[in-house]
């Protein structure tokens, strides 16, 4: 039998809260994927993500909450579209992608339900 020690707690910990904060972001999502997407429709949604992630008890203290809901909603819009919209890349730059991995521990693949 398999003894996990600290470390291994910590990872396994790690990994299924980045899974349900993933999903729990996925969900909201596509709960208001039916709209035409514009830069409005992005900064509600990601301000709705970024609210259910605040109250959780687990929040990494040093992420820009914001930014990385604005980062994690422009990559699944864009996934959407054939041809990204240009207003998309400013959410999608080096410093919210740097957001989006304080948040989640690592940039997610998209992957909607």
């Amino acid at each position: 039998m398999a003894r996990f020690d600290e470390q291994d707690t910590e990872k396994v910990l790690g990994d299924e809260l980045r899974y349900a904060r993933c999903s729990l972001m996925t969900d909201i999502y596509n709960r208001n994927s039916g709209e035409i997407m514009s830069p409005t429709v992005l900064e509600r949604i990601a301000h709705e993500i970024e609210d259910a992630v605040t109250k959780q008890l687990l929040t990494p203290e040093h992420c820009d909450r914001h930014m990385a809901t604005q980062c994690f909603v422009a990559r699944v819009m864009s996934e959407e579209l054939d041809n990204p919209k240009s207003w998309l890349e400013p959410y999608m730059d080096a410093a919210h992608e740097k957001e989006l991995i304080s948040l989640l521990g690592e940039l997610p693949a998209v992957q909607l339900v």
